[in-house]
């Protein structure tokens, strides 16, 4: 069983005035109907919008989703329902590298990893779900489930929360098996395999420049994706989004993040491949990388899911406590 921690509003000073993370995991467009194509060619989707709803990371000090303290309208997913699509920003129109270059050990000297057996690592707290039957240890893992009809924001998620501050570049894996799902919702909402977290200012560890999520999700039409959501804040403290997706045709596999630089790659693989596939690749800003959740997660009370999380493996430039 995971120890409940109760959810918090996170809340940072932006440049004219407060705004809170609503923690939701969003994924514009991802309820469209799969294109056409192999898991092995990615078919790439790209939207941007700008709204007040910001998306996914446990807040800090927290282990759950936070709810948002801005008024229903503005926290509304239908208002990301049918964006229009848009080139990337002017800052994106430099071609993004391909895939990261291999990062030696001298770059990256701190590595922090568990394989979910056993009490979890010190560097992990864990995040959601208060449900006893949330979690079960298994032979090479630890199985997860979201039930459906969860009661409050506290059992949306079933995962855990990295309690340092990643700082610089870093490289972040997951590893699960047998993603099983049933979804209700046809929007941002539905169950899926979620990491994500927020980006900071590098001038500044409370001004939240970046909002990200890398998903692997099944659509209410039985069809499976992975997705590579970004924001950017804007000038008037609006999230800019971007979003890419790629059909696959597996429930088990791999999630990576990787920071290099100015660029944040969203990649996934086939399990135990090291054959990586980009979904989507941004520029990013070099501030700390915090709130990072992993996990089960759904917003879609009648929707549910569970799966074996099997490893996760972080490494990183530096770390900052908090």
């Amino acid at each position: 069983m995971l120890k409940h921690f109760p959810s918090l509003t996170a809340s940072w000073r932006g440049a004219s005035s407060p705004f809170s993370l609503f923690l939701v995991g969003i994924v514009v467009g991802c309820g469209s109907s799969p294109p056409a194509g192999s898991s092995s060619t990615p078919q790439v989707i790209v939207t941007e919008t700008s709204s007040n709803l910001f998306a996914t990371a446990p807040a800090q000090g927290s282990a759950g989703p936070a709810k948002s303290d801005k008024a229903p309208a503005e926290s509304n997913p239908a208002a990301l329902a049918d964006p229009v699509a848009k080139p990337d920003p002017p800052e994106a129109l430099t071609p993004p590298p391909a895939m990261p270059e291999p990062f030696t050990k001298e770059e990256l000297p701190v590595e922090l990893s568990w394989n979910f057996l056993g009490a979890w690592p010190d560097f992990l707290i864990p995040w959601g779900s208060q449900d006893p039957d949330a979690t079960k240890p298994v032979d090479d893992g630890l199985w997860v489930y979201r039930r459906p009809m969860a009661a409050d924001a506290s059992e949306f998620a079933v995962g855990f929360e990295v309690l340092p501050n990643l700082v610089g570049d870093f490289e972040i894996t997951l590893d699960y098996r047998d993603f099983k799902s049933k979804a209700v919702a046809t929007d941002w909402k539905i169950p899926r395999i979620d990491f994500s977290g927020v980006v900071f200012a590098a001038d500044d560890d409370f001004s939240p420049m970046h909002v990200l999520g890398i998903a692997h999700r099944r659509q209410v039409d039985d069809s499976l994706k992975a997705t590579a959501t970004q924001g950017k804040k804007g000038p008037d403290g609006n999230q800019r989004w971007a979003f890419k997706q790629v059909v696959v045709s597996r429930d088990s596999g791999r999630l990576r993040l990787v920071r290099q630089k100015t660029w944040m790659f969203y990649q996934t693989a086939p399990p135990a491949s090291e054959d990586w596939i980009t979904i989507g690749t941004w520029q990013i800003d070099p501030g700390v990388f915090r709130s990072v959740g992993f996990g089960l997660r759904s917003e879609d009370l009648q929707g549910n899911g569970e799966a074996v999380l099997m490893k996760l493996n972080i490494r990183a430039n530096a770390t900052k406590s908090r």
